[in-house]
């Protein structure tokens, strides 16, 4: 990846949003019980590549600003239908859709940035002020990261339906790509093990909304971090947590890894682009459109 070419390629992104439609066909039932499996596992190819590729786009773009007002903009537009976006449409005004998740991300990576900078300062000059700054945003990298896992559990303990979009985990996806970006082996090393985080905190976010199916009484946060016994059971035998195959379902994502390290081996040779707007207009419009036609036929 150390080769990487300054233009903009836009194969993977195609790719990802193919797979993002494929995966919302399944969750709207717009597919046979047959094809529904299949089509959420192809669609755990999407949610990495748009990752992947918000921590290359911080990286490259000129104006951040711009950018993250593009995703705010476009965030606020597809949360009209986004609301909607479940298979009995019930209306969920508390459920966030994922460009809001990818702007949180762009800033997780400036703390972060911010922080290796201040880091690197201290190195070089020995002030105590830089090694203080360096400590503060990388605590504040590691808290905006955590937000999103502590409003939920906390809302779903006093009974809030709360989700945003991949969560702790979507954020660490978006940091890690980040920081090993130039080292494909260190990428997918890292991959491996978020997979392994991303399974540990759907269960205990299981052992929180199920606790009382599970062990006959409600589980707090801190309480399920303390019952192994609780935790192990629901990632051995996915009790309970059936929306797809149990809380290892996710891990299946990382077929996108040989994806992403295949089309940025050949990014200079395999050239293919798409108008700007087409990839932000993506995803609120095909929401849009779904929602519209699971209202017409039910």
């Amino acid at each position: 990846m150390e080769a990487r070419s300054n233009k903009r390629n836009d194969n993977i992104k195609l790719i990802a949003m193919v797979t993002m439609l494929i995966d919302h066909l399944g969750h709207m039932r717009m597919v046979s019980e047959s094809l529904y499996t299949i089509s959420r596992t192809i669609g755990r190819i999407a949610f990495p590549i748009f990752a992947y590729q918000i921590a290359i786009g911080f990286e490259k773009t000129s104006n951040r600003k711009r950018y993250a007002l593009r995703l705010f903009g476009f965030g606020l537009i597809a949360q009209i239908p986004y609301i909607w976006f479940n298979p009995e449409l019930k209306r969920n005004l508390l459920h966030f859709n994922i460009l809001f998740l990818l702007l949180a991300g762009l800033g997780v990576l400036q703390l972060f940035e911010w922080g290796e900078q201040a880091s690197r300062r201290y190195r070089e000059a020995q002030k105590g002020i830089d090694f203080f700054l360096a400590a503060g945003y990388y605590f504040a990298t590691l808290a905006l990261i955590a937000l999103p896992e502590v409003v939920t559990i906390l809302c779903l303990q006093r009974g809030i339906e709360i989700s945003f979009e991949y969560s702790s985990y979507g954020l660490l996806m978006i940091l890690f790509f980040y920081r090993f970006r130039r080292s494909p082996w260190k990428m997918a090393v890292a991959y491996l093990a978020l997979s392994l985080i991303g399974v540990g905190l759907t269960s205990l976010w299981v052992a929180v909304k199920y606790g009382p199916q599970i062990i006959g009484e409600e589980v707090g946060y801190f309480q399920a971090l303390q019952n192994w016994g609780l935790i192990q059971g629901i990632m051995t035998r996915n009790q309970v947590h059936t929306t797809l195959t149990g809380v290892w379902f996710q891990t299946r994502s990382v077929l996108a890894i040989p994806i992403i390290l295949f089309f940025e081996a050949y990014r200079g040779r395999l050239q293919f682009h798409l108008h700007r707007a087409v990839g932000y207009w993506f995803y609120p419009v095909h929401i849009g459109i779904l929602v519209a036609i699971a209202m017409i036929i039910r």
